[in-house]
């Protein structure tokens, strides 16, 4: 469900103004060692069938095809992703994952498979050609699978502050994982620690952890989700004898999107529009 996007030109300009995005466009995937030419619509499709299953809501669905076509296109403009002889890529870690029928029908069989891409395809093209744009401009349309009680600011995770990429209210299922370490784990990953068992813990702007204090070492908490293996910096840490145990709630950045806050939303009886207005506040979509 995650879309694993590090954001090197989070911030960079846009190379031209927004233009009308045409549905049968077409563009180059870098995969498998070689490139693959699809339409723009294609691209998509095989984009939400990787992230979200065909049970969630299909004004869900349709919100995600519309920040996936709306993410290629502010890339395409601001020039955020760079591949040589393509246009974007099958990587999640670079672009976002593509998945098709056939990769569906492997890992799940293909009754899940033919009825993920009848779903998925439906949506597509009831939004086709559809993006999110922010005074004229595509927007950064990030997204990621969960944020139980509130999103993430995106200066809080790339140090840049947009307009759309605020905290917001998502309210869904909680989801909490925990990971557990020694303190000769601990010690492992922190080379500098003097073995310190206090925790300060302070919140960010959002609310989730901004820093976490162990003994000698303050570490942000982009940094602890990184380095402990953690789902999300809306996390809290506590000593258990010798063992540290860590506990995250939801899944992802938290910047942009929840997935399922917006199938929550859906359930709800939200449309599309409305659930991608909550999620990126001052956007309008055309």
């Amino acid at each position: 469900m995650k879309c694993a996007i590090r954001i090197l030109a989070l911030f960079a300009a846009a190379a031209m103004l927004c233009h009308p995005i045409s549905a049968a466009e077409t563009l180059t995937m870098a995969c498998g060692g070689g490139t693959l030419e699809l339409t723009l619509e294609e691209y998509v499709t095989g984009v939400v069938l990787g992230e979200v299953p065909y049970t969630f809501g299909e004004e869900a669905i349709k919100a995600q095809a519309v920040a996936a076509r709306t993410y290629y296109l502010y890339c395409k403009q601001t020039g955020a992703r760079q591949h040589e002889g393509a246009d974007v890529c099958d990587s999640p870690a670079h672009c976002c994952g593509f998945t098709t029928e056939a990769d569906l029908a492997a890992r799940f069989g293909e009754d899940y498979a033919r009825r993920s891409v009848e779903i998925v395809r439906a949506a597509v093209e009831a939004t086709a050609g559809e993006v999110l744009t922010y005074e004229g401009e595509p927007i950064c349309a990030v997204w990621h699978a969960s944020s139980p009680g509130a999103t993430e600011a995106s200066e809080n995770v790339w140090q840049g502050a947009l307009p759309y990429l605020v905290s917001v209210t998502s309210e869904e299922a909680v989801d909490l994982t925990e990971v557990t370490l020694t303190s000769a784990e601990v010690a492992s990953l922190l080379p500098d620690w003097d073995g310190g068992r206090s925790l300060e813990w302070a919140s960010n702007s959002s609310g989730r952890c901004g820093t976490l204090g162990i003994g000698n070492l303050t570490l942000t908490g982009t940094e602890a989700r990184a380095l402990f293996g953690l789902r999300s910096t809306a996390l809290t840490a506590r000593w258990d004898g010798d063992m540290l145990r860590l506990t995250a709630a939801g899944y992802g950045h938290g910047v942009g999107m929840s997935q399922r806050g917006a199938d929550a939303m859906a359930s709800r009886g939200c449309g599309y529009r409305e659930i991608l207005a909550h999620y990126y506040p001052g956007c309008e979509v055309g």
